[in-house]
């Protein structure tokens, strides 16, 4: 005697009785596989968030290098020696970071003598292509007040 088994339900057809068309489950599965948000783009929304201008004003009150005005940065040309401290000390901030805040003004500083070393100097203090090193400064660049925002987007110049 042969028994019949009820059918399989299709795995690539959605419930019948639910509400989601094959488009709209195309697009969920994009969203969740797609990638995370980059760095420059949380500090980017963390500085356009509430009080995100005075913090990153805060945090670049409180430079990595001690004795060290962060003034400075503003006048150009920056000396080259002190642009490539920054960027390690903010590197290293960002890596061993116990809280988001610290994370980001770790990567502010570190975006910050790159994008500065490139605009006194022509200089590339990161390994990462040239033309992406300028699009993750500009994203975060645009939400900084000025004179940290003109003084930035002159990587783009």
């Amino acid at each position: 005697m042969m028994t019949t088994q009820p059918p399989r339900p299709k795995h690539d057809t959605p419930e019948p009785g639910g509400n989601m068309d094959h488009s709209t489950v195309s697009h969920l599965l994009g969203v969740a596989t797609g990638p995370p948000v980059r760095p420059a783009d949380a500090l980017a929304m963390r500085i356009e968030g509430e009080d995100g201008q005075a913090w990153a004003i805060r945090a670049l009150a409180n430079p990595p290098i001690e004795g060290f005005d962060n003034k400075d940065l503003l006048k150009p040309p920056v000396n080259l020696d002190i642009l490539r401290q920054l960027h390690r000390q903010g590197k290293r901030m960002f890596h061993d970071a116990n809280a988001n805040d610290d994370q980001h003004a770790g990567l502010l500083w570190y975006l910050t003598a790159i994008a500065i070393a490139m605009a006194d100097h022509d200089e590339e203090l990161s390994s990462q292509p040239r033309q992406e090193v300028i699009n993750a400064v500009l994203v975060f660049a645009d939400a900084m007040p000025n004179p940290w925002r003109a003084r930035l987007e002159q990587i783009d110049g």
